[in-house]
């Protein structure tokens, strides 16, 4: 489930929302496995960070999500890095996916952070016009510093995204057509290796006879 979701945010969800419950589907597989027996238990494994993601209260489980997804660093270290060996493709496909959602021109990362804006609110010195020195300096002043204390607010990366969700959901289509391509290419290249073992298993058969 996306931050979004899991905060319950004002905001509209999005085709960005859908692509980064994507990205936690891929991290829960390749962590705790996809075939059965491949599968490993998660309350056996309750010390990776990832099973932060499904315990706790809704508040607790989207700041774990938004804090492993704030950098790769941390996605590395929290989440990647716990992968399954054998998943080493769906690694290379998490770390694209999350560039693309959390890394990308309009969000560069997952934390809130405080924003001010880069609009002038420098105050005149006195000596700098004949207005300063006007019967209205003193509520000039203070409208100026009203508007510069509302000029910080808390910017919400996962709310400036969406500004930029047309090329981002083009760059996440192109990691998906190539992480395709590689898969057929290893699927090829893995049926061509059992098609030649079948043909030396018949002739060492018709050999032996």
């Amino acid at each position: 489930m996306s931050i979004a979701n899991v905060e319950d945010m004002t905001e509209d969800r999005t085709a960005l929302d859908d692509w980064e419950s994507l990205l936690y589907v891929i991290c829960w597989l390749a962590t705790f496995g996809i075939k059965s027996s491949n599968r490993i238990a998660v309350i056996e494994n309750s010390e990776y960070p990832i099973t932060s993601w499904s315990a706790g209260t809704a508040t607790a489980i989207a700041l774990a999500k938004r804090t492993h997804m704030d950098n790769i660093k941390s996605l590395g270290n929290n989440i990647t890095n716990k992968f399954q060996g054998r998943y080493k493709l769906l690694k290379n496909l998490a770390a694209n996916l999350h560039e693309a959602l959390f890394l990308n021109e309009g969000c560069l990362g997952a934390l809130r952070s405080l924003s001010t804006s880069n609009e002038d609110t420098t105050k005149p010195n006195a000596g700098d016009s004949d207005i300063s020195d006007s019967d209205d300096s003193d509520e000039d002043t203070e409208s100026s510093g009203e508007e510069e204390a509302a000029a910080s607010y808390d910017l919400d990366p996962l709310v400036e995204r969406c500004k930029y969700m047309d090329s981002i959901v083009d760059k996440l289509l192109g990691i998906m057509d190539s992480m395709k391509a590689e898969a057929e290419r290893r699927l090829s290249k893995k049926a061509a290796v059992k098609e030649r073992r079948s043909r030396e298993k018949a002739a060492d058969k018709k050999h032996l006879a």
